[in-house]
């Protein structure tokens, strides 16, 4: 009776551990931004769960293990592609991570631009520099606008991503965490989690892999460390297509 009890608990500490998250990766033929039948699998979709990355099967189905930090399942929007939702919040009653895509020609050419902005610490306000960027964008149509950082402190967080976001500029637009983006919780990133996702990601355009990474300290600690980045780093660069740039 001992030993079975021993078993038993052994098996239960095991399940964690041994979780799947499982989905599929589909083109929204429609753009409808809605899941139908008439939506088509897509094969070769990079998937990571922050840790482990899989590739979608010729049906567009993939299967993570998860890891003690996966907060979100996460796909390589590829080049040629475009998503507002590239990322999603794990949830316990959740039993499939499904992912809506749709053609873009903008990410698709290999002669791309993109606009950085960084450090814009909108804690007084947003500011006219939003308008220019709008028309800076309009002018200039580049494939993604990424936020490399300083976004900035509570205030700033919970506001920007209202007025800088894919429908306000016309563009797919990133976010990256920055020292001061770090602030009061149960850990630093838990409000830059809650509204922009995960702080290390990927994503494809032209013939670039363009890669995320988190700032290793700010104003206060990560619930991450710079071996969590590594760990999934390396199996993100694993997957990379044989000929692809990489700006990191």
């Amino acid at each position: 009776m001992k030993r079975l009890s021993v078993i038993l608990i052994l098996f239960l500490l095991y399940l964690p551990l041994s979780a799947q998250f499982k989905g599929t990766v589909y083109i929204d033929t429609d753009q409808s931004d809605i899941f139908n039948k008439g939506d088509k699998p897509l094969a070769g979709v990079m998937v990571t769960d922050g840790l482990n990355v899989a590739k979608t099967d010729k049906k567009g189905r993939f299967s993570l293990p998860g890891f003690e930090k996966t907060r979100f399942i996460t796909i390589t929007t590829p080049a040629g592609y475009e998503t507002q939702h590239f990322y999603l919040p794990v949830t316990k009653n959740r039993k499939s991570y499904d992912f809506l895509l749709t053609e873009s020609e903008r990410t698709k050419s290999k002669e791309h631009s993109f606009v950085q902005i960084t450090d814009t610490e909108v804690t007084g306000g947003m500011g006219r520099w939003v308008t220019d960027l709008q028309q800076y964008i309009k002018n200039e149509k580049p494939a993604f606008l990424i936020h490399t950082g300083d976004i900035c402190y509570e205030a700033g967080l919970t506001m920007h991503n209202r007025v800088v976001n894919a429908q306000t500029m016309d563009c797919p637009v990133y976010y990256c965490i920055g020292n001061h983006d770090l602030v009061k919780g149960k850990y630093g990133e838990e409000l830059y989690e809650s509204l922009y996702g995960p702080t290390w990601y990927s994503f494809d355009v032209g013939n670039i892999h363009y890669v995320v990474t988190p700032i290793d300290h700010g104003d206060n600690p990560t619930d991450y460390t710079l071996k969590d980045v590594y760990n999934w780093l390396k199996n993100d660069l694993a997957l990379m297509k044989e000929g692809q740039a990489l700006i990191l």
